[in-house]
């Protein structure tokens, strides 16, 4: 009678103790309802509640360069759990452990800091007991002597603008307008460099 296409797993002389509640501005959104079996880790059933939505979200842009990332760990199975492990025991780490447990989170900014303070306790044990990939060389920035005579300021130029063009699509690829310019200036590039071409090939 609801509309609501539910299943409720009820046996003879039981009670319905298991549901979910919402709001009566959202309740005609509910699409499916379903009381699971019981489980190992509770005495009450898990729900599961489908609510119809049609919901747009922009791509968020990233600002953290990938030059501030930390290194990846090298994980080698017969020897990294060991050591690993031997380094997690260290009384300084267990100490910062029981330190870190022994706090009360009374606020979202709480568990933000404990989180922090735990993965920092993680990296440190890992830096200590793991190898890690050497850190990739900088390439020059001087660029030798271009072997085609024809790629001049215009060309640099025009390939500025094309990864500039480029730079936002990769920032905002759900953006129809920005991913749009892309493709003209992509087209547009491709088009200019194609004449610039033909000079050297005639007086060939």
């Amino acid at each position: 009678s609801s509309g609501i296409n539910a299943e409720w797993p009820l046996r003879p002389g039981s009670s319905v103790v298991d549901y979910t509640m919402v709001s009566s501005s959202i309740r005609q959104l509910v699409d499916y309802f379903k009381v699971l079996n019981f489980t190992n880790i509770s005495d009450h059933r898990p729900t599961i509640c489908l609510f119809k939505a049609n919901i747009t979200s922009k791509a968020k842009k990233v600002n953290v360069p990938f030059s501030v990332l930390p290194p990846k760990h090298i994980w080698d199975p017969s020897s990294s759990p060991a050591e690993f492990m031997l380094s997690q025991n260290t009384q300084d780490h267990i100490s910062e452990c029981q330190k870190v447990c022994s706090q009360v989170c009374s606020s979202k900014e709480d568990v933000k800091v404990a989180n922090e303070k735990l993965i920092g306790i993680l990296t440190s044990i890992a830096n200590s007991s793991l190898q890690r990939n050497k850190p990739l060389k900088r390439r020059n920035n001087r660029r030798k002597a271009r072997k085609n005579p024809w790629f001049d300021k215009e060309c640099i130029k025009a390939r500025i603008s094309l990864r500039k063009a480029c730079k936002q699509y990769c920032e905002s690829p759900a953006d129809a307008e920005t991913r749009d310019l892309y493709y003209q200036e992509r087209k547009r590039y491709r088009k200019f460099i194609k004449k610039k071409k033909v000079p050297t090939a005639t007086l060939r």
